[in-house]
């Protein structure tokens, strides 16, 4: 089992954590620097369940070189207390 996670580390990358909850956002900003400079912010309910679900489809991959600039970026605004 040990030897199954680590190979799909490996292959896969390490899923994102730290994901916040849906009921926690007030807005999500989306850039993408190679299609528009401008961030595109979502604030519809059933967008913002869009973004953090495609969140959980990323992952980190330790050990790849940097990139100079990011091409995709995602900032969650969340709300105040």
């Amino acid at each position: 089992m040990l030897i199954s996670i680590i190979g799909y580390f490996i292959m896969h990358g390490i899923p994102l954590s730290g994901i916040p909850e849906i009921d926690d956002i007030s807005y999500v900003e989306i850039s993408n620097n190679i299609l528009d400079v401008q961030a595109r912010r979502f604030t519809d309910i059933e967008e913002l369940e869009k973004a953090v679900y495609v969140t959980h489809f990323l992952s980190y991959n330790p050990g790849t070189p940097e990139m100079e600039e990011p091409i995709n970026g995602r900032a969650y605004k969340w709300k105040s207390l």
